[in-house]
């Protein structure tokens, strides 16, 4: 045999158990005639105990499927005795041929795949996970491209955009800034703050409805990088807030009219002294006499005192002069 090719198999056969891969031949019938070190490893069986038994007696392989093997194959199986855990291995079997293509036996190797298995079976579980919040969510989830190309959606967003499904909203939404927002301007604040900063937080806004009619929306959006770590384009989510907006402004108007109201006198409806406390004003009583022998200071005060009251109730900022003897008023 050529010393080259002898090199070569004993290469192979010393990478395979460094790689811990099982190697496994067997003849025609399936007993087996080569076991290294790896398959010890994987199967639990020495190679004392292996050799000359039938394969499909120590590991849950399919035997008919390997005796009329005559191309390369692959199969999963799951091997464990009652005291293991079981281990799921991938095996990739193929016929031995001589010179004279005729079939000599069959040639196996198996990796243990089971952390691989298990990897992906948390994948699948936590991608339904998330496929289930996604689609149960109370708020609208979305993704875009760098082409602004609505390509995610979940169905709350897509009803808050006043489309039936997420379907008819991702074959529908072309152009994401001028065909979901409102406010042209807060369509350019929100794509400058996106592609500037690379992220967004409470960015209140209206979002248009296929009806062209809105809701009030804050939106948080974060981009999102291909593997090779360029911006491909941005998550988002939007939260409806409209009743929140509705109820702010009932209450502003509400407040307006208490502010109205707390400047009149109940009773009388005459404006009270809330209705005054941003101006500054004056009102004067204002009296005077011409001296005489009867005339005291004590009536001269009682007169400016009731020509001030009348300024008051007249709606103050103003004066009311009064003549003893003699009533008289200016404004």
């Amino acid at each position: 045999m050529d010393i080259k090719l002898i090199d070569r198999i004993l290469a192979l056969g010393n990478l395979m158990g460094h790689a811990r891969m099982a190697h496994i031949e067997t003849d025609m019938e399936l007993r087996i005639s080569a076991w290294n070190q790896g398959a010890k490893e994987l199967f639990s069986h020495s190679e004392n105990e292996a050799l000359g038994q039938f394969l499909n007696e120590l590991i849950p392989v399919n035997k008919e499927t390997l005796i009329q093997c005559t191309q390369a194959g692959r199969m999963s199986i799951s091997h464990g005795n009652g005291q293991e855990q079981k281990r799921q291995c991938d095996i990739t079997y193929a016929p031995i041929i001589n010179l004279q293509a005729e079939k000599l036996g069959i040639a196996l190797l198996a990796t243990n795949i089971t952390d691989k298995s298990k990897n992906g079976t948390r994948l699948k579980q936590k991608k339904q996970q998330i496929e289930e919040i996604f689609g149960v969510a109370p708020i609208g989830i979305y993704h875009v491209n760098l082409e602004g190309n609505l390509t995610m959606a979940n169905s709350e967003y897509a009803w808050m955009l006043g489309h039936e499904s997420s379907d008819a909203v991702l074959s529908q939404v072309k152009d994401f800034a001028t065909q979901v927002f409102f406010d042209q301007e807060k369509a350019e604040e929100f794509m400058f703050n996106i592609l500037e900063a690379d992220q967004i937080d409470r960015f209140r806004c209206r979002l248009k409805r296929k009806d062209n009619s809105y809701l009030w929306a804050l939106c948080y959006a974060k981009t999102t990088r291909n593997e090779f770590g360029r911006t491909d384009g941005y998550n988002g989510f939007s939260i409806d807030i409209s009743t929140t907006v509705r109820m702010e402004e009932e209450l502003e108007k509400a407040n307006e009219q208490l502010k109205v109201l707390s400047g009149i006198d109940g009773l009388t409806q005459i404006p009270n002294r809330r209705k005054f406390d941003k101006y500054v004003t004056l009102s004067l009583g204002i009296a005077s006499a011409i001296p005489g022998h009867d005339t005291s200071a004590k009536e001269l005060v009682a007169l400016a005192d009731k020509a001030l009251y009348e300024a008051k109730e007249g709606g103050r900022n103003q004066s009311i002069g009064k003549t003893l003897k003699k009533i008289q008023g200016s404004v």
